[in-house]
């Protein structure tokens, strides 16, 4: 059966044929705005319009205008995403339409036909979707009093900006399962090393003597190696000599190493350097752990001077914001989004032992900035988008919103504003330990996303030492003499 004698289609054809063709309108707009390369103009405007199953519609309670406006899609700034006429936004994956934002509760929609319906010079892609986008709202408020009235129950499943804390609360959640789930990688990352070396120490007599000397070589070095602040390289190639003679005289111990990957590689080589290179890696983080209070106590005191001045310059920064913003060009549509939760993380730097923890919580900073950014931009895009629909009905064509690239220099600037809005706790001696873990590393490996995360915030916090914050200006009371 063809979904042109959709029982909604047709009532949206024939009773709303204005929000139709001013969505189309839209559509055309924002098409000729962005031209698709290699791709030619439709004639007419394209709406997407999802057509749930006929049972899913009954006994919705919902006002026919917020039925037709939430079903009624036009194409965002990224692939496969589209936002409907109240500001709410799903994308397409596959054979499914997940709801993006905007929504009182995460919502999936099984896509079960489609099919380009071509009215009047207008195109709509027509899906037949397995429910309404108040389906599942309707079923969890079902069990509420039966006496409440129709304007309530309608009330129950306006879109996220009437009903926010629901919203919110749904996003709460998801982030605190993202939150525990990163939590859990950073603590498996020690776990997974203590039992890597415990089971090479307690696997033999051979393991008990190599631990032994291993920790001979870690003692001496703690007890005899002079830290130096302005000497980080020498102290990386120190370390890094260190790292290879541990790893050398734990390659000794051959098919002791198990099923390790030492092991394999003896039993295919009997290279002790291939052997030497195939541990080097746990070897290094047993090395960096075992140092972790020498290293990480001599950062704190050596850094103290320079941390009080950078928390005093990220306390002005973060009451200047927009100075912040301007002076380092972030782009303006980037510049309210939210990073109070990027900050929150970056603080946790320093509960974390190894440098590999610590670089992979730098890295969960800079994913938690790029998807603040990502939905502060959808969420803009989508409130442009409703207010490009009610200025189109008075015929009024502004601008279509354009994606947003992050740049590097935005993340800069981001990332700044991040450490300011976490105060910078020992955000220094952090940046030490990392910076000399990863110089002891291979030269190849010293050019990876972890050294560019680390990088890009040394950048930030290089720009925020030197920068002067314009003082504020204020205007003498009368009779009061100017200075």
């Amino acid at each position: 059966m063809s979904l042109g004698s959709h029982a909604f289609l047709q009532r949206v054809v024939r009773h709303h044929e204005r929000i139709l063709t001013a969505a189309a309108s839209s559509s055309v707009a924002s098409r000729e705005a962005k031209p698709q390369a290699g791709s030619r103009a439709s004639p007419g405007g394209s709406v997407l319009v999802l057509l749930p199953v006929e049972e899913s519609l009954r006994d919705l309670g919902v006002p026919e205008q917020l039925l037709v406006e939430t079903h009624l899609f036009l194409p965002a700034s990224f692939p496969s995403q589209f936002i409907n006429l109240r500001g709410q936004g799903i994308h397409r994956d596959n054979g499914v339409l997940i709801s993006d934002f905007g929504f009182p509760t995460p919502l999936r929609l099984d896509i079960l036909a489609e099919e380009v319906i071509y009215d009047r010079g207008l195109i709509l892609e027509c899906l037949l979707v397995s429910s309404s986008l108040f389906s599942s709202s309707a079923s969890s408020s079902s069990s509420s009093s039966s006496s409440s009235s129709s304007s309530s129950s309608a009330s129950s499943h306006l879109p996220s900006h009437a009903s926010g804390r629901r919203s919110w609360n749904g996003v709460a959640r998801v982030d605190d399962e993202q939150e525990k789930e990163e939590k859990e990688n950073l603590e498996k990352i020690e776990a997974d090393l203590r039992a890597e070396t415990t089971r090479w120490w307690r696997g033999s007599k051979a393991g008990a003597a190599a631990e032994r000397d291993v920790e001979e070589e870690i003692s001496f070095f703690r007890n005899t190696y002079v830290l130096t602040l302005g000497c980080d390289t020498e102290i990386a190639s120190r370390l890094k000599e260190l790292v290879s003679v541990c790893a050398r005289r734990v390659c000794l111990l051959g098919p002791a190493l198990g099923t390790g990957a030492g092991g394999a590689l003896l039993a295919r080589s009997s290279a002790g350097s291939d052997a030497v290179a195939a541990v080097a890696s746990t070897v290094e983080s047993f090395v960096f752990l075992r140092l972790q209070d020498r290293l990480w106590s001599f950062a704190v005191q050596a850094l103290a001077t320079r941390q009080e001045k950078l928390e005093m310059k990220l306390k002005t920064l973060r009451e200047n914001l927009p100075f912040l913003h301007e002076r380092l060009q972030v782009k303006p549509v980037l510049r309210n989004v939210p990073l109070q939760a990027s900050a929150a993380i970056l603080d946790q730097l320093s509960t974390w032992r190894l440098p590999e923890q610590k670089t992979a919580c730098l890295a969960w900073v800079v994913r938690s900035v790029q998807n603040a950014c990502r939905k502060h931009v959808r969420l803009v895009h989508g409130q442009q988008r409703r207010a490009e629909m009610e200025r189109k009905e008075t015929r009024v064509s502004p601008p279509p919103p354009q994606p947003v690239e992050i740049t590097v220099d935005d993340l800069v600037g981001l990332l700044l504003v991040t450490a300011a809005l976490s105060q910078g706790r020992l955000l220094l001696a952090n940046l030490w330990v990392m910076n000399l873990f990863n110089l002891q590393r291979p030269r190849e490996a010293q050019f990876d996303e972890a050294s560019f995360h680390l990088t890009t915030l040394q950048s930030a916090l290089s720009f925020a030492c030197v920068v002067s914050v314009p003082q504020t200006q204020t205007t003498p009371r009368r009779g009061e003499p100017q200075m």
